[in-house]
């Protein structure tokens, strides 16, 4: 077969920036110095990762999951603060960290706690948010605190809890929710959505080791990949062993990033809790996150199992939200597109140029693991299997059209009196929300072939690597019957960049191949590789190679395969 050997123009762009404010939030945020007064470790990303734990441990096989126990009455906290230090709060509410001296009471009990607002633009919301702290000696029932959500924009604060319950009925491990009633300084202020913390008590509850590490990835992240970050993401903090080193989690990220791709799958299941990942991503996708990279998610790694496992947090992000900021009569917003937060999500590269605003070198961010399960064959298929058996079993509106009734029917006498509802909203909710049960289903029953045929492309990167002098290649594969061009597109060797080189106006014969050198350098220890259409918005094709030496490359076996394998040269 034919070889073509070309010099690519480059045609880099200017891309990463601070993200615009959220609604309601005051512009800008807080400079962070990553790795350095934020306490976060640094990384050097030259080091050789840890070993990879003892062959042998599989993943845990899935086990039935059911839904959550519904509550039966709603438990009544108080909380006493001093109109001063009311005062403080408002005065301070930018300080997310900002927190006064309060009383809370339950069950006829008083305990001296500390209290501040939680959230980030929630806080700026009328019906505010709390994080309660109690003291090390006088816990809550063994919990140094409790996350109470206001859920404001919420019509009928059914959305977040039927959707955490929805994650723990599909099989992953995520906090566990309840309503409560809180009273501020004896008058009633409302009905809440209490969350677990994720912190030790989690581990406890959940089935993990008491000792395991719990890690929360930085706002405008969770994309988990390896430091450094970009200058507006914030940094990762530890909510476990706080003064342990954090090479557990460089190790695990350095596997999620640098494993070759026909070796990804094999080293993924030695290292994270797959099945429960994979339905973690379904359930994702079923309530459509808007902004996965802002929910400051959780990783934990369980050293009784050697493997780590995804938390999800913050799914009031969701666009399945019934937002009373919107009409009465809003669509259910059903038809998001399908592989979130990936590179394959409109919505990754449009709020890049929203909030280009703020930081005009803002780049699109997107999980690694999520991207890389997209591109093994094998994952892609158990996902696929997952998304249909939970299409044919929970996410079905005969299945969940009765929790959301019964979860109506728990809190509706309170919300009545609770002083910052809107009634028309609150008996709506329920109708809406088994609105968009139905439609969101039928909508990726109908698109779920776009899953099945990923890496169906018109142009696959078949091989790259370097030559004898160091020089990088890319060999461009045509699998089709026709002739294909690659005028318009682009090839990049830093994915956050897709229109980092502008690809030659060459024509690849069916079934042949070309090979092209763009003026470019691979990531040294983290190769990555992407062929993207005209917009810069969409990879035909992305290959992870893993490190390479001069001389070396890596690519399909045979050519067109999802399989792969190393070679000598080019």
């Amino acid at each position: 077969m034919r070889r073509i050997s070309v010099a690519l123009v480059s045609l880099c762009l200017s891309c990463g920036r601070l993200p615009l404010p959220q609604e309601g939030e005051p512009p800008g945020i807080e400079p962070v110095d990553p790795g350095g007064s934020t306490g976060q470790p640094p990384l050097t990303l030259e080091r050789v990762p840890p070993a990879l734990p003892a062959p042998g441990v599989e993943s845990r096989p899935a086990q039935r999951a059911d839904w959550p126990p519904l509550q039966e009455s709603l438990p009544s906290y108080a909380l006493n603060i001093s109109q001063a230090n009311l005062d403080l709060l408002e005065i301070n509410i930018k300080r997310r960290d900002f927190e006064v001296p309060a009383q809370f009471l339950f069950g006829g009990r008083t305990w001296n706690v500390s209290v501040r607002y939680r959230g980030r633009h929630t806080r700026y919301l009328p019906k505010k948010s709390w994080q309660v702290n109690f003291p090390d000696g006088d816990l809550f029932f063994g919990k140094r605190s409790l996350e109470l959500l206001a859920e404001w924009k919420d019509g009928g604060i059914l959305t977040e809890k039927l959707w955490y319950d929805l994650y723990a009925a599909s099989g992953v491990r995520a906090p566990s929710v309840r309503y409560v009633n809180l009273e501020l300084n004896g008058k009633f202020y409302g009905v809440f959505t209490e969350i677990q913390a994720v912190k030790k008590e989690f581990l406890r509850t959940h089935g993990f080791h008491h000792d395991g590490d719990i890690y929360r990835c930085g706002m405008y992240d969770c994309e988990l990949r390896e430091l450094p970050q970009q200058r507006w993401m914030q940094p990762w903090a530890k909510r476990t062993n706080e003064r342990a080193p954090w090479d557990g989690l460089w190790a695990f990220l350095a596997e999620v990033n640098r494993s070759p791709q026909g070796d990804f799958r094999a080293r993924l299941e030695r290292v994270l809790e797959v099945e429960a990942y994979l339905r973690f991503m379904a359930v994702d996708e079923f309530i459509a996150m808007y902004a996965t990279g802002d929910s400051r998610s959780f990783l934990v790694y369980d050293p009784g199992t050697g493997k780590w496992a995804y938390v999800p947090w913050d799914l009031n992000n969701a666009v399945s939200l019934y937002n009373r900021t919107n009409s009465i009569n809003q669509g259910t917003k059903h038809d998001r597109p399908l592989k979130d937060f990936t590179p394959w999500d409109p919505r990754v590269y449009s709020l890049a140029i929203g909030r280009r605003i703020d930081d005009p070198e803002m780049t699109p961010t997107w999980s690694v693991l999520a991207t890389r399960v997209l591109e093994d064959e094998g994952l892609r298929s158990r996902y696929v299997a997952i998304l249909r058996e939970l299409l044919d079993t929970r996410f079905r509106v005969e299945e969940m059209g009765p929790r959301i009734d019964r979860m109506r029917s728990l809190i509706k006498d309170d919300l009545l009196r609770d002083p910052w509802i809107d009634q028309a909203f609150a008996e709506r909710s329920p109708d809406f929300l088994k609105r968009y049960v139905t439609a969101r289903r039928d909508w990726m029953l109908a698109h779920l072939g776009e899953i099945e045929r990923h890496n169906d492309s018109r142009l696959l990167i078949d091989r790259v690597g370097l030559d004898a002098s160091g020089a990088p290649f890319v060999q461009l594969y045509n699998p089709t019957s026709a002739p294909q061009s690659l005028a318009g597109l682009y090839l990049s060797f830093d994915l956050r960049h897709p229109k980092q080189s502008a690809a030659p106006a060459l024509s690849v014969p069916p079934g042949d191949f070309v090979a092209v050198r763009p003026p470019l350098s691979f990531m040294a220890d983290r190769p990555e590789v992407g062929l993207f259409d005209a917009s810069g918005t969409s990879p035909l094709d992305l290959l992870y190679p893993g490190p390479l030496s001069a001389g070396q490359a890596y690519g399909r076996s045979p050519r067109g395969a999802e399989s792969f394998m190393p070679y000598g040269g080019p």
